[in-house]
């Protein structure tokens, strides 16, 4: 059996078993330092993702409500054809008058 001297019995820690404590209590706590820093970061980049989404939604209902409530009332530009044979059934017809002026173009 081991023989312990008498001065060295059950005083307290050692010098090394200190610094091991330290030293794994400063990594444990960097570790969670940078994993909150990091949790931290994304959230404000998700809340200010948010408010950007949120603010073009509003602005994307607003070109909506506009461009679903527009009404002209002036007498449109096109006539229907009578002389094509495609899909649409429009087109713009532009007629040149010539005056002692000059010439002008007019579309109607």
């Amino acid at each position: 059996m081991k023989k312990i001297l008498p001065h060295m019995k059950d005083k307290g820690f050692t010098l090394i078993e200190i610094v091991l404590a330290v030293l794994l209590f400063g990594i444990l706590s960097t570790t969670l330092f940078v994993s909150y820093k990091s949790l931290f970061t994304a959230r404000e980049t998700m809340e200010n993702k948010i408010i950007l989404y949120s603010q073009s939604e509003t602005a994307i209902s607003r070109i909506f409500e506009d461009l679903s409530n527009f009404y002209c009332e002036l007498r449109p530009l096109y006539k229907e054809s009578e002389d094509f044979d495609f899909e649409s059934k429009y087109y713009f017809n532009a007629e040149n008058e010539f005056s002692s002026n000059g010439g002008n173009t007019r579309v109607r």
